[in-house]
């Protein structure tokens, strides 16, 4: 968490390929466990850290970029939140 505070701190953003790959997550489950058990708990822990999150393949991924408000954007690779 320390370096993730110092990122924040800096303006540094993180680029992540978000998939959980812990045993018994389905494989086209993997970018909504993600979302659901790491990203959105880090984002509302540090709200301020810029967070790339590359290579998005699911409807779940689209829709949590979309409801990030005014700080997310991406094109066809990638997403901004």
């Amino acid at each position: 968490m320390p370096v993730l505070e110092r990122m924040a701190d800096l303006g540094m953003p993180l680029l992540v390929h978000g998939e959980a790959t812990e045993p018994g997550v389905d494989v086209f489950d993997r970018e909504a466990v993600f979302i659901e058990r790491v990203l959105d708990p880090l984002r509302r822990r540090l709200p301020e850290l810029r967070i790339v999150l590359e290579h998005i393949t699911t409807e779940e991924a689209v829709a949590y970029v979309g409801s990030g408000g005014a700080k997310s954007g991406g094109d066809d690779h990638r997403a901004i939140i």
